[in-house]
């Protein structure tokens, strides 16, 4: 199973790395930091995390996971970022998650919210 976690200046880390200390132990799950380039992003608090692979890389991840933060404003009008979001939508598991009605409020509310841009 892989899960993304896409970065972008100003996340909050908690809501990145909070995540990704649960995810990492699912077995089978290779979780990545993904960004519209591989390089460092920094959190609200300055600490950065390295992008590893570009949206191009993971193109169908099965799970998303989108952080939160100060710079969440501005990463909404982030075109490579939402469409990327879009593209990997159709792919993860919350598509069938929604069908049923049993998806958290952070993931509706992070699909909603890039939907409308």
């Amino acid at each position: 199973m892989e899960i993304a976690i896409p970065l972008y200046d100003r996340f909050t880390a908690l809501d990145a790395v909070g995540p990704y200390e649960v995810l990492w132990r699912v077995p089978g799950a290779r979780v990545r930091w993904i960004g519209a380039e591989a390089r460092p992003y920094a959190t609200d608090r300055g600490l950065q995390l390295v992008a590893e692979a570009t949206f191009e890389e993971v193109a169908s991840p099965d799970v998303l996971v989108v952080p939160g933060g100060t710079g969440t404003l501005a990463a909404l009008e982030d075109r490579p970022l939402l469409d990327w979001i879009r593209r990997a939508d159709a792919t993860t598991s919350s598509r069938s998650c929604r069908q049923r009605r049993a998806c958290s409020f952070t993931a509706t509310t992070t699909q909603s919210r890039a939907a409308s841009r």
